[in-house]
């Protein structure tokens, strides 16, 4: 699979520059405050039913200190760098201050955190097929460490 999507994708992955846009810069702050917000509804919720649940911080590329090591990785770092705001900023610096400002947060207001934005920073094999999709490996890395998680929550709950 990942072989196949690598060929069909490799005329668009290879000129990211083509696609440079420019626009307005997003609402950072607001956007990592109105997803807070919402995890401590479904939080409130799910206490007041007494149902657990988790919250994970899904990886994306760039969220975490992986080195890019195939040349779909590169060229996607590419594609959302060229992303441009017109504050001089671009997707990719605004992902990684989204991303922070959620490892600031979350920990602190939501009970079952798990911030996975890092989980391959020790991997150089190939990870991800573009910015937000994964390789096999990258599914297997992080179905095992959920199951690890679920194991032990749904142990304590229930005894």
């Amino acid at each position: 699979m990942f072989n196949f999507l690598r060929r069909l994708f490799r005329g668009f992955f290879f000129f990211p520059e083509l696609l440079a846009t420019c626009t307005e810069r997003p609402p950072t702050e607001e956007i990592v405050r109105n997803y807070m917000s919402n995890l401590q509804k479904m939080q409130n919720l799910c206490s007041d039913n007494n149902t657990p649940i988790v919250f994970y911080l899904q990886p994306c590329l760039g969220s975490g200190d992986k080195q890019p090591s195939t040349p779909e990785e590169i060229s996607s770092i590419k594609f959302i760098a060229n992303r441009c705001y017109t504050t001089g900023s671009n997707q990719y610096l605004e992902n990684k201050l989204i991303y922070s400002k959620f490892r600031d947060l979350a920990p602190s207001k939501l009970i079952h955190w798990h911030d996975l934005s890092c989980i391959f920073d020790n991997y150089n094999s190939p990870i991800w097929l573009d910015q937000v999709h994964l390789s096999d490996v990258g599914n297997s890395l992080i179905s095992s460490k959920i199951a690890s998680d679920l194991e032990r929550i749904i142990i304590d709950h229930f005894s």
